[in-house]
């Protein structure tokens, strides 16, 4: 019997010590709350984000003006001959990029010839003023991509398109993969190269268009 006192009682503790947490609860609740108070409390959980947002802004602004020296483009395992291609690259260097691609639409109307170096097979006539001299279309629609590539990652370093000249322009021999052939027995092979080409801002250019300009 004791036991069974003791139990209740200490059941009936707990019911009390239970409702008395509800009516703090709801009293608590009931109390009103200042306007002043509230705003207070949103102003100080806004105004870390908005310095986040500021910053980060910031960050972005200072990447886009960011200025590289040289723009580059590489060409891998095109279907070029080398020989060909390092003929233009010759005929492209120290050329603005823009300038270099119209003189290449020229080539592929054959109004402007390209000068070779070494055994060429002897043609009638001269070529554009060349004696070794030819019209590579099919390399000449190659490097017209190049050079726009080469052109617009140099607007995206924020570089000034007019002054631009290539500084380099050279084509190595890649692997060159066989191909089946009857008179070969699968050892002909294809012409493969690798073309790097890099321009460079020229400041030089300036002085001499303002040295005419006065004259």
């Amino acid at each position: 019997m004791e036991r069974q006192v003791a139990e209740k009682g200490f059941s009936g503790g707990k019911e009390k010590l239970n409702q008395a947490s509800k009516k703090v609860k709801q009293e608590n609740q009931d109390l009103p709350v200042k306007k002043e108070e509230t705003k207070a409390i949103e102003a100080k959980t806004t105004e870390p984000l908005t310095e986040i947002k500021t910053e980060k802004k910031e960050t972005k602004k200072s990447e886009s003006k960011t200025k590289k020296e040289a723009a580059t483009v590489i060409g891998r395992d095109l279907p070029l001959s080398t020989k060909t291609s390092g003929a233009i690259c010759r005929f492209i260097k120290f050329k603005n990029p823009e300038e270099a691609i119209k003189q290449l639409e020229k080539v592929q109307l054959k109004q402007i010839a390209i000068p070779f170096r070494g055994e060429i097979p002897h043609r009638k006539g001269f070529r554009g003023g060349y004696s070794r001299g030819r019209y590579p279309i099919k390399t000449a629609g190659y490097f017209i991509k190049l050079l726009k590539s080469l052109n617009s990652n140099a607007k995206n370093n924020n570089m000034d398109t007019a002054i631009i000249k290539i500084t380099i322009a050279k084509a190595d021999l890649a692997s060159r993969p066989t191909k089946p052939s009857r008179m070969s027995f699968g050892r002909k092979k294809f012409k493969r190269a690798h073309i790097y080409i890099e321009a460079r801002e020229m400041p030089n250019n300036k002085i001499k268009q303002k040295k005419k300009d006065k004259k």
